[in-house]
């Protein structure tokens, strides 16, 4: 789902602005604000309310798909948090889950 952009002084941009928003009217988050890369950060004491486990109702692989997608397509400025982020696949933090977004 790449679109290919050609500006009048013959430069030439590829980008995936579509499937983005795409992943974030499916994940709700359209109306987020942007912020930098987000990261988990790990100094958090171990018993922090941030080390709570998501549930399993939420969709936490399909976002980390949808972010690898993205990260390996247009948007390698991201993979270092990606693959943070998806170290906990398994049994994924509230934070993990947090800084997916």
């Amino acid at each position: 789902m790449c679109e290919v952009k050609q500006q009048e002084d013959g430069f030439i941009f590829i980008t995936q602005e579509q499937y983005a928003k795409k992943v974030l009217e499916k994940f709700h988050m359209h109306e987020s604000k942007p912020v930098g890369i987000p990261s988990v950060s790990v100094q958090d004491p171990e018993n922090s309310v941030t080390k709570e486990r998501v549930g399993d109702d939420v969709p936490y692989r399909a976002v980390i798909g949808s972010l690898m997608y993205l990260a390996t397509g247009t948007r390698p400025d991201i993979s270092y948090a990606v693959s943070t982020v998806s170290q906990e696949l398994n049994n994924p933090s509230v934070e993990a889950h947090r800084s997916s977004y």
